[in-house]
């Protein structure tokens, strides 16, 4: 069904030394997991004192619990929350107890599995630019045809990549994770440094530029299909890294990761999304 998402790009791949070159570079990189880090499973992480997490659309319990080495039974309990599958755009969710500065999963829920720490927002220290401000805010409609072009040119269903970022980030450069993944497609320093390195050449500004962050995420796609040859994969890799795919098949939130991809994608397509 997916199949002639990214033919665009295998076209361009394939045509010239220079790409195959760089895919043989990349491919290192995914095997080694310096372009996608391995994931951290079980950790303690630490979280401040009183700290909270504002609800955007599109985001679950999980998705939270995931970003913050959390487990939806502790999200829970810290909220009061009675429906894990219920929670609403805006929602302040507390992630730590007043003056607890840590959250362990080893309390009441050894049973449960500490969620996976995901490859492309984990093992990177936040970042942030030499003044401390934040990426710029872009208006909707510029992203959402910045992404239009990006996908056309590399040959993917547009309202796929649209649905990717709606999942990363709902469309926001000026959104940096915790962990410093930065803008629409909430791209990892390290991924960025080393996609500039191996396939572009050049400098690309994920901070400032919405251009230039929506083409890294799209072409770190694009060389994660071609690496996996399944869209589905490919999700999953730019969420879970290619390495800890590979060796440890999807996670648990991986799978929610991807699904909601696809039923925002079926959302794009029916006008039902931005």
């Amino acid at each position: 069904m997916y199949a002639m998402y990214v033919r665009i790009w295998k076209r361009i791949s394939r045509s010239n030394q220079t790409g195959r070159k760089r895919m043989r570079h990349l491919r290192k990189g995914l095997m080694a997991g310096t372009l996608a880090i391995v994931l951290v499973g079980g950790l303690i992480t630490p979280v401040a004192a009183g700290e909270s997490y504002v609800v955007y659309e599109g985001d679950t319990l999980s998705h939270i619990a995931a970003r913050y080495g959390m487990t939806v039974r502790q999200l829970v309990a810290l909220n009061g929350i009675d429906d894990p599958d219920l929670i609403f755009p805006g929602q302040q969710i507390v992630l730590s107890a007043s003056g607890s500065g840590v959250v362990s999963g080893a309390e009441d829920d050894a049973d449960e599995p500490a969620p996976a720490v995901v490859s492309h927002r984990a093992d990177e220290e936040v970042a942030a630019d030499e003044s401390g401000e934040a990426p710029p805010y872009f208006p909707r409609e510029q992203i959402r045809e910045l992404l239009i072009d990006a996908a056309q040119r590399y040959g993917w269903d547009p309202n796929l990549i649209m649905a990717q970022a709606w999942q990363e980030s709902s469309w926001r450069q000026d959104e940096v994770s915790w962990t410093g993944a930065v803008g629409v497609m909430q791209i990892m320093p390290r991924t960025a440094a080393d996609m500039e390195s191996w396939f572009f050449g050049y400098r690309v500004n994920t901070w400032d530029s919405a251009y230039d962050n929506i083409e890294m995420g799209v072409a770190y796609l694009s060389v994660l299909y071609e690496e996996t040859g399944s869209v589905e994969l490919a999700l999953a890799s730019y969420y879970q890294g290619w390495a800890s795919v590979q060796r440890d098949g999807f996670f648990p939130d991986t799978h929610d990761y991807v699904d909601r991809i696809f039923k925002f994608r079926e959302m794009f397509a029916n006008g039902e999304l931005p």
